[in-house]
């Protein structure tokens, strides 16, 4: 009898765990395994778990090309999800083989992305203000295809909170992006702001990553890791920061008050030249809001208790052998990097240390 022995690494998505009676079948070259029970009697699999099994064969069924898990519901519990995110086998010949699994389909919806030729009226820019590569106008680009929108209208008009009894005063960003062959470049921006260049422009492509790629598709697995939370973050922010706390950078440069105020108290201006000093500081928030806001930075610029270091992947979406070593790579040159960048603050008076890859966050949340 020869033996097929692996593991199955169960995910940390919502609803990877079961009760359920979870079964294995193996496909090979030569011949296919008996569908094989996983778990026995009232047996919970729960999320993050691994689980060891063996599967029979009467005779080698060749080189593993293909694995099967199906479930059935047990009778004293309702039925539930069950999502594993990898299988490994070892073969009796000695043979270690991996099933990473990327994706889990839910309905079979199709996305499909609307194409724009006109600018809104409240963003009149004209082609002697944009100034394109090969010599092609805004109006050209326009007509091919090449330029798209980004339009936070849903704020505009949107009533703000108040602030010891001071009406404060949002704004709706709109940043213009034209496509080239090898980058979607921003080409006029209505507004610069941490929430337009952070949250907002870094949600785009969190978006259309996780829309149009498969899990399994190289650029996926390379692009993922550094846009951890940041979809989550923009929700939360919509709900309960955008308002009420407003807009947040640096601690070192946002404590600071005027380089990034909480919230405006006058409306943003509407024509060129019409502010001067008194309007800009009777814009600015009072102390106690200052406050309120130098406190959210100084929690905000601490490490988060899920640090992730540059260059350190632990969810493993690659498996492949050639993107390990190049990880691998990577990781060592981030490592003489980091040890370079210590060398050099020991005689700093103030050391440099935002760009020590140890201290770098692997993703762009904030």
């Amino acid at each position: 009898m020869l033996k097929y022995k692996g593991t199955v690494t169960i995910g940390d998505l919502f609803n990877s765990s079961t009760w359920d009676h979870v079964y294995i079948k193996l496909f090979g070259t030569e011949g296919t395994s008996e569908r094989t029970s996983l778990s026995t009697g009232l047996f919970y699999l729960c999320s993050g778990s691994v689980l060891t099994f063996e599967v029979n064969c009467t005779e080698s069924i060749g080189k593993l090309v293909q694995i099967e898990l199906d479930k059935t519901r047990h009778f004293l519990v309702p039925q539930n999800k069950w999502l594993p995110a990898k299988v490994e086998v070892d073969s009796p010949e000695g043979e270690k083989y991996h099933f990473p699994i990327y994706h889990w389909f839910t309905n079979d919806d199709v996305l499909t992305f609307s194409e724009g030729t006109v600018l809104p009226k409240n963003f009149p820019v004209t082609d002697d203000q944009v100034f394109l590569p090969d010599g092609n106008s805004l109006t050209e680009e326009m007509k091919s295809g090449n330029i798209f929108l980004c339009d936070y209208k849903i704020l505009d008009g949107l009533d703000a909170n108040k602030i010891n009894g001071k009406q404060q005063y949002l704004m709706a960003p709109l940043v213009l992006l034209h496509q080239t062959q090898s980058q979607l470049k921003p080409i006029a921006i209505q507004l610069d702001a941490h929430l337009l260049r952070t949250h907002l422009l870094a949600e785009v492509f969190s978006v259309s990553l996780l829309r149009n790629l498969p899990m399994v598709h190289p650029l996926y697995k390379l692009l993922v890791p550094h846009t951890r939370y940041t979809i989550e973050i923009n929700l939360l922010a919509r709900d309960l920061l955008i308002s009420e706390d407003g807009i947040f950078k640096k601690f070192d440069y946002g404590s600071w008050m005027p380089n990034a105020p909480l919230s405006i108290q006058q409306p943003p201006p509407t024509t060129r030249g019409a502010s001067d000093h008194d309007s800009f500081l009777n814009s600015l928030p009072d102390i106690n809001a200052t406050v309120n806001v130098m406190a959210a930075l100084w929690l905000l610029s601490n490490q988060s208790s899920d640090f992730v270091p540059l260059g350190q992947y632990p969810e493993e979406h690659f498996s492949e052998l050639i993107p390990c070593e190049h990880i691998k790579v990577f990781q060592a040159e981030l490592g003489r990097l980091s040890a370079f960048i210590k060398d050099r603050n020991i005689d700093l008076k103030i050391p440099y240390t935002y760009l020590d890859p140890e201290l770098l966050e692997n993703s762009i949340a904030i």
